[in-house]
């Protein structure tokens, strides 16, 4: 309850499925009785979003599913060897320009508009997608990179 200490997560007991990022924001006016005290601790969100506390993941093809009730950001991750790999989410294309060496992994990070291979920016070699978000349901994923490895990674986001 420091509230030099920035924002916290806080989960509650019965719906231990949402994250919500706060701070402590105000003053606590204990009620005193004869041997309990009732208080409340005002809390502010920092974030617009309530965030999944779970990580969920998809690896190849299939349907990810966004169960909160709006788009969320998510993380590709295409481990070579795969040369040109495309990937389709929804209805966006991400196509890679060059080869991914065995071992080393591509990741674009919708959120954060950004795509490294092993560290290095390659957002230059990324075609389309980049700003993609999964809308709330199912979206299918189609992974097209034939011999290489794809993940996509996404956590929940309510309002």
């Amino acid at each position: 309850l420091n509230p030099v200490s920035g924002a916290r997560p806080l989960v509650f007991w019965d719906d231990l499925e949402k994250t919500y990022n706060v701070k402590y924001a105000g003053k606590i006016d204990p009620e005193q009785y004869a041997d309990w005290m009732k208080f409340a601790i005002p809390f502010r969100m920092t974030s617009a979003y309530i965030e999944g506390s779970f990580e969920r993941k998809l690896t190849g093809n299939g349907t990810v599913k966004n169960s909160g009730n709006i788009e969320t950001p998510f993380v590709l991750q295409i481990t070579g060897p795969v040369q040109n790999p495309i990937v389709t989410v929804g209805d966006a294309t991400f196509e890679y320009v060059g080869d991914i060496p065995s071992g080393q992994v591509l990741i674009i990070d919708t959120g954060r508009q950004a795509a490294e291979l092993d560290g290095v920016n390659a957002l230059d070699d990324v075609i389309g997608g980049s700003d993609t978000m999964l809308p709330p349901g199912e979206t299918a994923v189609s992974a097209g990179a034939s011999g290489g490895h794809v993940t996509i990674i996404w956590r929940e986001r309510w309002i």
